[in-house]
């Protein structure tokens, strides 16, 4: 597909488009019934969509590897999957 060519160039050139690494930062009320204030509200941040794709294909490639290669501690339980 067109998605995995465009993965595949990012990585064969080891670029990160810099329009993926872009959030967009939108406040969020705390409380969904009182009106949006700075005192009630917290930010969130969007990322685009296909920077957290690659980052997923990057972190299962990395994660194989590990597996593949005993890279992982023996004492190691977080963040093996």
């Amino acid at each position: 597909s067109s998605l995995c060519h465009i993965f595949n160039l990012c990585f064969d050139e080891c670029l990160y488009p810099d329009m993926w690494k872009i959030s967009k930062v939108l406040p969020l009320s705390k409380n969904t019934k009182e009106l949006l204030t700075g005192k009630n509200s917290r930010p969130i941040s969007i990322l685009p969509v296909l920077g957290k794709l690659m980052e997923g294909v990057v972190f299962k490639q990395i994660q194989h590897y590990f597996h593949v290669n005993s890279v992982y501690s023996d004492v190691q339980h977080a963040y093996r999957e």
